[in-house]
């Protein structure tokens, strides 16, 4: 049987999965597409259903799974309607634009006990990133001390300011580095280089880990497999309170709250 999904914003990473769902994704098909701009979803739909707004694809009976590759802003929301719904749904990161309303969509799925969201951290789908976890499980190398990252954007949009380096880039590492050690992180420290371009990010975890992390952004300025609800709100959380203390030399002691039994 083929799942319907249904797609909100088609911008680049959403015309690309309503692609793949229209092409190659086996057992799911296209069910329809939203976005603000209607020529853009036309486009996308290749002959699926346009959807007048983003609540009627939620709730229609043709969908039942939801991907939300819309602004920021609105990823929150959307995923507690999805909920509500109880569908499944794959959310672009960041799961919101606040830790707060990260943890508002926690509780929510928490409070349904039962897991519906993944959040669209990629690299722990990577066969590279794959082997490194797969031969560091079996022991094929000894005790984590140090994990370092590389990220490297070739170029950025107008609009992407000096802190989004972290909110939006560096929170990759912030979800491949908790998922390939199994540790939670303590404390972050991060210096900058010349108009905050590159920025060396070093964090802490509570097994005594050093992850360290280059991120180059190009900028001068200012049951699932998958990530879970709660593994978007850590990325934002830690994301947030690193990018607040960017002006500052010293080391963030990081906090959350407990991770919900659901999230074990």
């Amino acid at each position: 049987m083929s799942v319907g999904v249904g797609v909100i914003g088609t911008g680049v990473m959403g015309s690309e999965h309503a692609r793949l769902l229209s092409r190659e994704t086996p057992d799911a098909h296209l069910a329809g597409v939203f976005d603000a701009n209607a020529a853009r979803a036309q486009a996308a739909a290749a002959g699926a259903t346009v959807f007048p707004d983003p609540q009627s694809l939620i709730k229609s009976d043709r969908v039942g799974a939801v991907i939300i590759a819309s602004p920021d802003a609105s990823h929150a929301e959307l995923t507690l309607a999805c909920l509500e719904a109880g569908k499944p749904v794959l959310c672009e990161k960041p799961l919101a634009s606040s830790a707060a309303d990260a943890l508002r969509v926690v509780q929510a799925e928490a409070a349904l006990k039962r897991r519906l969201i993944q959040v669209g951290y990629m690299r722990r789908f990577d066969p590279g990133y794959q082997e490194m976890k797969r031969i560091k499980d079996e022991g094929g190398v000894g005790a984590t001390v140090l994990l370092h990252n590389v990220h490297r954007n070739v170029r950025v949009p107008e609009w992407f300011t000096g802190p989004m380096a972290v909110t939006n880039s560096f929170v990759h590492e912030i979800d491949v580095s908790r998922w390939l050690t199994g540790s939670e992180m303590v404390s972050a420290h991060v210096a900058g280089g010349p108009g905050g371009d590159p920025l060396m990010i070093t964090m802490r975890t509570d097994r005594d880990e050093i992850v360290s992390t280059e991120v180059s952004s190009a900028v001068t300025t200012g049951t699932s497999v998958g990530a879970s609800a709660w593994d978007g709100y850590v990325a934002s959380a830690i994301a947030e309170q690193i990018a607040a203390g960017l002006a500052e030399s010293h080391a963030a002691t990081l906090k959350y709250p407990s991770r919900p039994s659901l999230y074990d």
